[in-house]
Formats: structure tokens, C-alpha cells, sequence
């Protein structure tokens, strides 16, 4: 038998079963991403990045008008009503200006 490597936006997870242990590809979780091959686990988005959709390669960053101080999150907080943000990938409210 040939072992190949999990790609990217997966991880190599151990799975049993009645004929013993192995290991098989898992997409990485929401909010979570994975860049390398063969890798053992994902990596939680960093703030100001999110990700929706399992199996990442790469979070995305927060977009304008937005921001996320917490790590591994889903989606993006809005800036204050009439606030935005000078760039992506804010993260922290206060990065959020007035218009």
C-alpha cells in the first residue's frame, strides 16, 4: 500500500476500526485553515482573519468596514454605524474610524 500525504485544507487523523488503527484525511474545522501537506492538525484563524467553510487552505482577512479580535472565528464584526476600517484584516474595534 502507497501512503499519501493529506493536502492542503486537510489533516491526517487517527481512525479505528475492527481491523486496527489508521489514519485518514479530515477537513479542517470552521474558523480554522491549513497550508502544508501532511499535516496532524489545522491551525486556528488568527485575529482579524476568518473562515466559514471547512477544509481551508488559508482564513481570509476581515473586510473593510469590519474587524475580529478573537482567534478561530466564523466571520467578521462590523465597525460601529458610520465607522470603517483603513484596511483588511482589522483586529480590534478600535481600529474602526469615523467616516
Amino acid at each position: 500500500d502507497k501512503c499519501d500525504w493529506c493536502s492542503a485544507g486537510l489533516y491526517s487523523f487517527p481512525y479505528t476500526d475492527n481491523e486496527g488503527t489508521t489514519r485518514i484525511c479530515v477537513a479542517c474545522p470552521a474558523g480554522q485553515s491549513q497550508s502544508n501537506l501532511g499535516q496532524t492538525e489545522c491551525e486556528a484563524c488568527e485575529a482579524g482573519r476568518y473562515m466559514k467553510s471547512t477544509g481551508a487552505q488559508e482564513c481570509t482577512l476581515c473586510p473593510a468596514g469590519t474587524y475580529q479580535n478573537d482567534e478561530g472565528s466564523l466571520s467578521c464584526q462590523d465597525c460601529p454605524e458610520g465607522h470603517v476600517t483603513l484596511f483588511l484584516g482589522a483586529e480590534s474595534s478600535a481600529e474602526c474610524v469615523c467616516q
